[in-house]
């Protein structure tokens, strides 16, 4: 979808960055034809401020500061031994929160191996927080725009199928599922297209499933009239009234 010919915008959201997806997104963005990159994040349902706000009991250079998480992600990065800090806490609810700031770490670090392109590949990154009365985003999102700030195609996650939702409670239940929504001019482009997962070691140990073929279907427009553009236009427009800029 990146490497859409006429996509020049991308917008990037997840919960979970890996180093491997990380370079291989930025490798395949570096040879699009993507110009502007906008990464949104934070509030993530595992980013506990109440806990992370004790560590300044201890530190007197963390003291002061406004107590909101654009303070917490400019703390994490502003602070290399910030994880160092975390396991030396005497304090268990603080050194509970290792895992929870390495993976908004990840997320930082996402946005500036992106931003490094700035320049070189692309002309443009933004990194956008989410503002405190969004609640906690756990959505997974990629959109592409062309040079009119129309949206060309989206895939919108995480609907799974899960065991939770469907109150089973046998193991191997799981289907991790995604919604792909596209302009229909690339009807023939998505028609085949197939999953990406390689169900590698990483994988094997959870319990999910996985759909080699996706499940095609058009949208009904005789029960809603809202066509694929729209769609995808709205949650454009969601995503910036709910978010601000964040210098890192």
């Amino acid at each position: 979808m990146l490497e859409l010919p006429e996509a020049r915008t991308a917008i990037i959201s997840s919960g979970y960055y890996k180093e491997k997806i990380t370079n291989e997104i930025k490798n395949v963005i570096a040879t699009s034809n993507i110009k502007k990159v906008k990464v949104y994040g934070g509030k993530n349902y595992w980013t506990d401020l109440d806990g992370f706000f004790k560590l300044r009991e201890d530190y007197p250079d963390m003291k002061g500061k406004s107590r909101n998480q654009f303070t917490y992600f400019r703390e994490i990065n502003n602070k290399p031994d910030i994880l160092d800090r975390i396991k030396k806490s005497k304090n268990q609810e603080i050194k509970d929160l290792e895992k929870n700031v390495e993976n908004d770490l990840n997320f930082l670090n996402f946005y500036k191996q992106i931003a490094s392109l700035v320049g070189s590949s692309i002309d443009n990154a933004e990194l956008k927080i989410f503002k405190e009365d969004v609640g906690n985003w756990h959505a997974k999102i990629l959109i592409v725009l062309d040079d009119t700030n129309t949206p060309l195609a989206g895939i919108i996650g995480s609907s799974n199928l899960t065991i939770p939702a469907y109150g089973e409670m046998y193991s191997y239940f799981n289907y991790e599922s995604d919604v792909m929504i596209f302009n229909k001019k690339f009807e023939d482009l998505f028609e085949n297209i197939r999953c990406g997962i390689n169900l590698n070691q990483e994988l094997q140990h959870q319990e999910f499933n996985f759909l080699e073929m996706p499940i095609a279907t058009k949208i009904d427009e005789s029960v809603d009239p809202i066509s694929e553009i729209d769609r995808l236009t709205k949650l454009v427009d969601m995503l910036e009234q709910k978010s601000d800029m964040l210098s890192v």
